[in-house]
């Protein structure tokens, strides 16, 4: 195989959306939850992660060293969605402070999903 499998990382705790995420991107990418550092690790192994979806409802503590990771260990470009409460601005400026592509409120992410992941994968 010349081309490592593409892949959707989905940093959240929400376990009820992974199966939604894994539906809309279908056959095309593999989604994979992730919640540490060594977790990303193993991903960026045998794989091309096309995209990293970043649930903001999660602890600081366990997206913001994940994002720093892709940030400083990809060579190449990977699309950072982060998604929260859109009431909470402040932690939504903080993603985009930290380099997220886009930053969208949790709602506007649902009802975008199946576009949002047709356009990356």
């Amino acid at each position: 195989m010349n081309e490592y499998p593409k892949k959707v990382l989905v940093i959240t705790k929400n376990l009820m959306l992974i199966p939604r995420i894994e539906s809309e991107a279908g056959s095309l990418a593999k989604v994979k939850k992730i919640s540490s550092i060594q977790n990303l690790k193993d991903e960026l192994k045998d794989s091309k992660i096309i995209a990293a979806l970043i649930d903001l409802e999660d602890s600081d503590s366990t997206w913001e060293p994940i994002l720093k990771e892709l940030q400083t260990t990809l060579e190449y470009p990977t699309l950072t969605i982060a998604y929260g409460p859109h009431k909470n601005i402040a932690l939504m400026d903080k993603a985009k402070e930290l380099g997220c592509d886009h930053v969208l409120a949790k709602g506007a992410f649902l009802t975008k999903l199946r576009s949002i992941l047709k356009s990356i994968v």
